[in-house]
């Protein structure tokens, strides 16, 4: 069993967003604003952050902060998500990492959740023309190292949509992956279903993609289930691990 942590409090809060295609952060501590800082530069591209229910910055035991965006810097050829880490002892943000392994990229959507043990999980979805709508895996350990992109779900680029990726942690080391796909109906809207695909930390596996809703194009009206969103006990308080979903 992992050993308790102790908790600062007042706590500070951390904020990202989209203003004039750059991404901001303000931190905040004592209700009291920072000074905003510019993420991503130059202002000529635009940088996105996470849509629907997902996070794009999430914070660690030790004050660290970890964002995610994506943005259209190498032209319509490779919008790919990227990632920075602020060091709170430090005081200093990280260089950008470029985190498909790829060369090229379309990302749509991104989130990310950070453990007990600060390891980052970032998810995003990649819609390849002509070929598939993918939604990728990262993880960071706790060390700074990167593993490799796993391919969690993949569909036809026509006729399907994927979208809206959620991740989350709980105690135990369990990631919980959720996001929406469907088949689009006859006017090119997708009616999508809620699916998720959990990694079990004890025994090391993903269970693979599993459906929570039963919505079909052509029965029910587009767009179905969309917009997950979850969440699990970060810390221990009773055997076993929960997640909710809505």
């Amino acid at each position: 069993m992992r050993a308790p942590r102790t908790h600062r409090s007042p706590s500070p809060m951390h904020v990202v967003w989209v203003l004039a295609a750059l991404v901001l952060t303000a931190p905040t501590a004592h209700a009291q604003f920072g000074p905003d800082f510019r993420l991503t530069g130059p202002p000529s591209f635009v940088s996105q952050t996470a849509r629907g229910n997902a996070w794009s910055v999430a914070t660690d035991d030790a004050g660290n902060v970890h964002v995610v965006y994506f943005d259209t810097r190498n032209g319509s050829l490779d919008v790919a998500p990227y990632y920075r880490r602020y060091d709170r002892a430090q005081g200093t943000w990280s260089s950008e990492v470029r985190l498909p392994a790829a060369a090229s990229s379309n990302t749509r959507y991104v989130a990310i959740a950070v453990d007990a043990d600060a390891q980052v999980h970032v998810v995003w979805v990649s819609s390849i023309s002509g070929d598939q709508h993918y939604l990728y895996y990262k993880k960071r350990s706790s060390a700074g190292a990167w593993g490799p992109d796993l391919v969690l779900q993949a569909r036809p680029f026509d006729g399907w949509d994927l979208r809206d990726p959620v991740v989350a942690t709980d105690y135990i080391g369990d990631v919980y992956v959720l996001w929406a796909e469907g088949i689009k109906d006859g006017t090119g809207v997708a009616v999508c279903n809620i699916l998720d695909n959990i990694y079990d930390q004890p025994s090391n596996s993903w269970a693979g993609a599993q459906g929570l809703t039963s919505y079909t194009a052509g029965v029910h009206p587009a767009p179905g289930a969309i917009a997950p969103t979850v969440a699990t006990q970060p810390r221990r308080v009773a055997n076993g691990a929960i997640a909710h979903v809505a």
